[in-house]
């Protein structure tokens, strides 16, 4: 018996989580979240791994209490995307990266202790894991792998700030910010369009 091919797993996958095929990239990035009442809030650009991994069926993702979310974070003055993609994958994940493929941008609201209101404007790349080879220096969780399937099923946060991440982290519960989940989404689509079949 011949093993499904990899656009035929992603394609299960899809269809399985009811998750509609995407065609191009977007033209504009997709806002999350509310702006704050006052329409006052910091803008602050970031960038994120999306990492697949089995033929798109298993994601690593890096897992603190109560949140489930893609290494990255914000982009030094002067950075480009891919140098910060790889920064902060080795301060993160002590990884190297093999490859990486542009996914879209999308942006969230959020509070945060240390930055306050701010507008998070995120790229996403869809990452290839090279070695691993130094321990993580940043505190951002534990990288784990997980089905993709499962990593689907966890509940998002639209618009994130302290009270909500306390609450999250006492219920428990994990969930996953909507600006990463939506990336994660558009990576399978674009995964499952490009793969061999």
């Amino acid at each position: 018996m011949r093993a499904p091919s990899l656009s035929s797993l992603v394609r299960q996958i899809l269809l399985r989580e009811g998750l509609e095929e995407q065609g191009d990239l977007q033209e504009d990035p997709v806002q999350f979240g509310e702006a704050p009442p006052d329409g006052r809030a910091a803008t602050r650009p970031g960038v994120y791994a999306v990492i697949l991994e089995d033929g798109g069926t298993s994601i690593r993702v890096l897992s603190q209490p109560g949140m489930l979310h893609l290494p990255g974070g914000g982009k030094d003055p002067g950075e480009s995307d891919e140098d910060a993609v790889r920064r902060e994958m080795m301060e993160e994940t002590g990884h190297l990266i093999k490859s990486m493929k542009f996914i879209g941008k999308a942006n969230q609201y959020s509070n945060s202790v240390k930055y306050g209101r701010m507008n998070k404007l995120c790229s996403f790349y869809l990452v290839e894991l090279g070695p691993r080879v130094s321990n993580a220096v940043d505190d951002e969780g534990q990288l784990v792998s997980m089905p993709v399937s499962d990593f689907l099923a966890v509940p998002v946060v639209d618009t994130w700030d302290i009270g909500t991440g306390r609450a999250l982290v006492r219920s428990g519960s994990q969930h996953v910010a909507s600006h990463q989940m939506w990336a994660v989404r558009t990576a399978l689509s674009q995964f499952q369009h490009s793969a061999p079949a």
